[in-house]
């Protein structure tokens, strides 16, 4: 795909630039080439691009922060990534994959760091990965029914609460 991408002339300027700084990124990405995968994004500025381009863009920028270990500021990320989807059912469905899995490789003590609060999105997804890692088998149930309390019209409620529950339910 590099080689093919190489032959094409964005000199002719048909638009192509963009999504082809952002397929390059995606091959830094892979290739962990965090730092210029960065630099790349910085040539971007976001705001001026159609939405799915912004989608795109977003979920770029968030891979790489989590790959650079910065994963409460890529939450943040795929938080807003939900915002532009315009409730796209697909793009939120592996939007929320991604946010989860970033935050389920983290330590208690790194996600410990934010100090929860009730009804806030980003402390909602916190407070779930937490209750994921340090809920005792006993309470787990009790622990769901707390958080959907504090967070009744969050978004992981949809995609996230499922999976946690059966992972829960599956723990000796």
């Amino acid at each position: 795909a590099k080689a093919e991408l190489a032959k094409l002339d964005v000199s002719q300027s048909f638009g192509l630039e963009i999504p082809l700084e952002l397929i390059h990124t995606k091959f830094d990405l892979v290739e962990r080439r965090f730092n210029q995968a960065f630099q790349r994004l910085k040539g971007i500025e976001p705001t001026t691009l159609p939405k799915p381009l912004q989608i795109e863009y977003k979920q770029l920028h968030a891979q790489a922060l989590a790959s650079k270990g910065e994963v409460l500021n890529a939450v943040r990320e795929w938080i807003e990534i939900d915002k532009l989807s315009n409730s796209d059912s697909l793009i939120v469905a592996e939007n929320h994959k991604q946010l989860w899995d970033s935050l389920s490789s983290n330590n208690v003590s790194y996600l410990q760091q934010v100090k929860p609060v009730p009804g806030d999105i980003f402390s909602g997804w916190i407070t779930l990965a937490l209750l994921a890692k340090t809920s005792p088998p006993q309470y787990w149930q009790q622990d769901i029914d707390d958080w959907q309390q504090l967070f009744p019209t969050h978004p992981a409620t949809q995609y996230i609460v499922p999976r946690v529950i059966q992972d829960l339910s599956q723990k000796p």
